[in-house]
């Protein structure tokens, strides 16, 4: 189940990220998802987790700055953080306490308390990427304490992204893009909004590309690198006995490139999912 669920999720990471940077640069699409799996399989079978953890450090501060540099440009543009929450408040944009029992609404009470809480869990309680991490640290305090900066990181990206979505909201509530056609999906008018702002400040459309990427490698490497362990552990050892130091890492390493080439083959299907964030949660909520 992990294995599926794992190599069906990556496939829309990967994808997520390429679609940005066809959007800002109009770097061919399948171009930028077949470049992203190189970059990551090559590091991860060169690293291993060591790897994985060092440049998911690096890329949590790109990820930060990122945003950082999207919701001061778009705050001065959009007349300052009091006018846009004013106008999310006045729009019914911030309704975030909803009781409707439909389970079919995306966003509601009920959805996320109940849906978050077995979508968290299994993250955190019995994903092979989480639990690599924990059992690499050197004892379980320091597991604990990690898992609580952890915490401290998500909810500074996940309030970076609720805010970002609220100025793009000022910024379009007149004319928004994807009904207009200026855009081909919803999953592209964060990066249109971005060459928006930026379109007269050189080098920070990319800073914004670097900071989508950052997001991608981060959790293509982790997964392909679980993926490569959980395979060995549970299917390599218990088949093939007393296998030498070297075979076991050449195996390994023969795994992660294995994995990295299904997982960014994945990304096509990904495309027919209808959706980035929707395609991710419904394949964790399936699992």
């Amino acid at each position: 189940m992990y294995i599926v669920q794992t190599v069906l999720y990556t496939g829309v990471v990967v994808y997520a990220p390429a679609l940005a940077l066809n959007q800002v640069t109009g770097f061919d699409l399948w171009g930028a998802v077949f470049a992203t799996g190189i970059v990551c399989t090559f590091y991860c079978t060169l690293g291993d987790l060591k790897a994985v953890v060092w440049t998911d450090a690096f890329q949590m501060v790109v990820m930060v700055v990122g945003f950082l540099s999207v919701l001061i440009e778009g705050s001065i543009q959009n007349g300052g953080p009091a006018k846009i929450w004013e106008n999310a408040m006045n729009r019914s944009r911030l309704n975030i306490v909803d009781f409707d029992p439909d389970p079919l609404r995306r966003h509601t009470f009920w959805t996320i308390t109940v849906g978050g809480t077995f979508t968290w869990l299994g993250i955190y309680g019995v994903n092979q990427s989480t639990i690599q991490r924990c059992i690499s640290c050197k004892s379980e305090k320091h597991a604990k304490l990690a898992l609580y900066l952890n915490l401290i990181g998500v909810w500074i990206i996940l309030v970076c992204a609720v805010f970002s979505g609220l100025v793009m909201y000022a910024h379009y509530r007149g004319c928004e893009p994807w009904t207009a056609g200026f855009v081909s999906a919803p999953d592209q008018m964060m990066p249109y909004f971005v060459m928006d702002i930026f379109s007269k400040m050189p080098g920070l459309p990319g800073l914004f590309v670097a900071c989508a990427f950052s997001g991608t490698l981060s959790t293509v490497a982790a997964s392909i690198n679980a993926l490569a362990t959980v395979t060995f552990e549970d299917f390599v050892k218990s088949t093939l006995h007393n296998l030498s130091e070297k075979k076991s890492m050449w195996i390994s390493k023969g795994l992660c490139v294995i994995f990295g080439t299904i997982c960014t083959t994945m990304a096509v299907a990904a495309s027919l999912m209808g959706g980035v964030v929707q395609a991710a949660l419904s394949i964790h909520g399936m699992c």
